[in-house]
């Protein structure tokens, strides 16, 4: 029996052994293959488009491997999309070929891929189930895994565990003594400073960041001026010539770089260069859009809107706030489904946006139209009071002439009738004294009788009245009254008007109409004009003015 246990217990380490000698030897060569890809990038461009054109067969043996060299120029290219659907291949042809390191390597990238979109895929599980994998014998996969653990906590507040595995890939980093292991670990924890303090860890932060840039060495292009740019960016104030320096010279390596002109992008729009910026722009989002990189299209977008807005340009910034708005959404759609439904919602809405833009214009119309009749009823108020002034005070002086003298003084300026100028051009009569004294005797008889009341009273029926001829009796008027026959009797009828409506509340109530008949006059109209041209007020402010009187 202890020679059974003995035996298998032989077996299982021997088993584990192999395990872990097939973990690291797996490892190692795609390491290696990557590793390879990355320099090939750096310094083959035409050998990095064939490795990308490349048609691989499920039967190729090498399948894996060239499908992660695949997804690492994809990567390099900011091609989100395609890097994330070459990796699902390299996981199920993994998955297949019983090849765990394989579908490893296939799950980190498609974590890169979707890191800005946050889609849920199996790289954390992936990778805690290589932590215990790998743990005891393989510290160079292990610290691989470390570090991805570490990147995949940036964003979460766990700073439990971000310490834990940041402890761990310091011990990794003191046993391998390797120059990038050191430098990803400086670099690691001045992020976990600044993710913890922010602005105010500045100190600690830059200096972790100079201890990360001895280890990235010149050598390695993308180590060093990913630590150089990061250092920098860490600071309040940036020196954009750095910034620019680091992205330049990271970028002269690569195989087209679209991510190059997305940050060249970035520093123009930060110094509100719109010639540079619109050049950037153009270059890059032609190839992200073949890319369907929507991040980094979201993130163009969102830099152009920024400085057209810091620059007060509301239409620029409106149209490009707009798109970034369209690409942030899609890259936080799931698949191609969602993809579309949020491609018609965005039309939908820009729609919607158009509509709500036209409605605002038309509120800004009828605000002003608003503004200026409410200006205009201002004026017309103010008018209308200074005129209401200006008639009471005629009142005043109206009723105060009529306590005075009981009767209305003839006006002066009163405009000159046809009949006036005819009886003006009339031959002159020589009247005798006993005539005049005769035509007015007659006249103040009439006028106490109040026959001017009466319609018919004109001249003809006056002069038959009083036995005299309409000569004599217009030759009075214009030489002795120094008036016409019409102005003799518009006066008696005002005065009578004035001095009824004053004294009788009954005769305030009538209509002007009424009151018109009342006094002679068949049309409420001609009333109203003679009493405004003798008066200078209209009766019906007249009896207003008496009623508040009273």
């Amino acid at each position: 029996m202890s020679r059974l246990f003995a035996l298998c217990t032989f077996l299982l380490m021997a088993s584990c052994a192999k395990n872990n000698e097939d973990l690291s030897a797996s490892f190692q060569h795609y390491d290696s293959v990557l590793d390879k890809t990355e320099k090939i990038i750096y310094h083959d461009t035409l050998l990095t488009r064939t490795i990308l054109n490349e048609k691989i067969l499920d039967s190729d043996k090498d399948a894996v491997a060239k499908l992660l060299a695949k997804c690492q120029i994809l990567c390099y290219q900011g091609n989100s999309a395609q890097c994330d659907s070459i990796a699902k291949i390299a996981i199920r042809t993994a998955k297949k070929n019983n090849d765990a390191v394989g579908g490893y390597f296939g799950n980190t990238f498609r974590y890169t891929a979707n890191y800005y979109s946050k889609s849920d895929n199996e790289a954390q599980k992936v990778y805690y189930e290589f932590y215990e994998k790998t743990k005891q014998d393989n510290p160079e996969f292990h610290e691989n895994v470390v570090n991805n653990l570490i990147y995949s906590l940036l964003d979460m507040d766990n700073d439990v565990k971000y310490s834990e595995y940041l402890k761990e890939q310091y011990t990794l980093a003191k046993k391998l003594n390797d120059s990038l292991v050191w430098c990803n670990y400086y670099s690691n924890k001045a992020y976990s400073y600044y993710r913890k303090y922010g602005n105010d860890s500045l100190g600690p932060v830059l200096m972790n960041m100079d201890k990360a840039l001895q280890f990235c060495h010149k050598s390695n292009y993308q180590a060093y001026y990913a630590a150089l740019f990061n250092r920098e960016n860490f600071k309040d104030n940036p020196n954009p010539e750095v910034l620019k320096q680091c992205i330049t010279e990271s970028a002269a390596h690569h195989f087209f770089d679209p991510n190059y002109y997305v940050n060249l992008l970035y520093y123009y729009t930060s110094r509100q260069d719109i010639g540079n910026s619109a050049y950037y722009y153009t270059l890059s989002q032609k190839r992200l859009l073949e890319n369907k990189d929507y991040y980094s299209l979201y993130v163009n977008n969102e830099n152009m809107y920024t400085m057209y807005k810091t620059l007060g340009n509301a239409d620029k910034a409106l149209y490009f706030k707009d798109l970034s708005y369209k690409y942030e959404r899609l890259y936080n759609a799931k698949d191609t489904k969602d993809k579309i439904n949020e491609l018609e919602w965005f039309y939908k809405s820009k729609e919607v946006r158009k509509a709500l833009q036209k409605k605002r214009i038309e509120n800004s119309i009828l605000t002003t139209i608003a503004a200026i009749l409410l200006v205009s009823f201002i004026g017309y108020w103010a008018i209308t009071l200074g005129r209401k002034k200006r008639q009471h005070q005629k009142y005043l002086e109206l009723v105060d002439k009529l306590n005075q003298k009981n009767t209305l003084p003839s006006n002066e300026n009163i405009e000159a009738t046809p009949e006036q100028t005819a009886d003006k051009e009339a031959i002159k009569v020589i009247v005798e004294e006993d005539v005049i004294e005769k035509i007015a005797k007659g006249l103040a008889k009439m006028e106490r009788k109040h026959d001017f009341l009466k319609p018919d009273f004109k001249l003809g029926y006056v002069a038959k009245k009083i036995n005299t001829n309409t000569s004599y009796l217009s030759n009075y008027f214009n030489n002795h009254k120094k008036q016409t026959f019409s102005e003799y009797t518009q006066e008696l009828r005002m005065n009578y008007v004035l001095k009824k409506i004053k004294e009788d509340a009954i005769f305030r109530k009538y209509t002007l109409q009424a009151i018109a008949e009342e006094i002679g006059y068949k049309e409420a109209a001609t009333f109203v004009r003679i009493f405004k041209k003798h008066t200078g007020i209209s009766p019906s402010f007249f009896i207003e003015e008496t009623e508040k009187e009273n």
